[in-house]
């Protein structure tokens, strides 16, 4: 084998945009307990197993890797939450518990395979504001952006629950930018 070159097996491929963090509630609306969740989606034909995957939260929490199968439906979405419930009334596929806490105004969540990130979903103070959720557009490998972003973010709009927080979890984003 040349010097420099390293051989990857066909099946251990993953093509960029397969699926991804899309949406994130690091700061849950006061009244609401255990309330923080993580929307990954599926934009794929194929359903996607999450074990042995890690979600890693920038030094803020300890990583968090799948021990058992966690499946995102193919051309679906999958929440995580603290709770069953996010505290708000949503269905969550997967709970992490409330040992996990997000950063409410800086931060970034990664999805991470052997040490390498997938997907990230990053916002800063001037994202994030009590009880509305951050999204960001579906990855596009012939777009680049500014900043290091992988993505375009953006506030949620829609109101759900019972503490009419703004975002929309386990369904699909409006875009951040048409």
């Amino acid at each position: 084998m040349a010097q420099g070159v390293c051989r990857v097996p066909a099946q251990s491929l993953l093509p960029v945009g397969r699926f991804a963090i899309t949406e994130v509630n690091p700061f849950p609306a006061g009244g609401v307990t255990d309330g923080e969740w993580i929307e990954i989606t599926n934009f794929s034909a194929d359903p996607v197993d999450l074990k042995d995957w890690t979600l890693d939260f920038n030094a803020a929490a300890m990583p968090l890797t799948f021990s058992s199968n966690v499946v995102v439906p193919a051309n679906g979405r999958l929440l995580l939450g603290q709770s069953a419930t996010a505290g708000d009334g949503l269905t969550v596929g997967h709970v992490y518990g409330n040992t996990v806490k997000l950063p409410d105004l800086v931060g970034a969540v990664s999805l991470k395979y052997q040490n390498a990130a997938y997907s990230t979903l990053r916002w800063t103070a001037a994202d994030v504001s009590l009880g509305t959720s951050v999204q960001q557009d579906a990855p596009k490998e012939n777009m680049l952006y500014a900043a290091g972003r992988e993505a375009l973010s953006c506030p949620g709009v829609a109101t759900y629950g019972a503490f009419n927080q703004r975002g929309t979890p386990g369904t699909a984003n409006s875009p951040c930018f048409p």
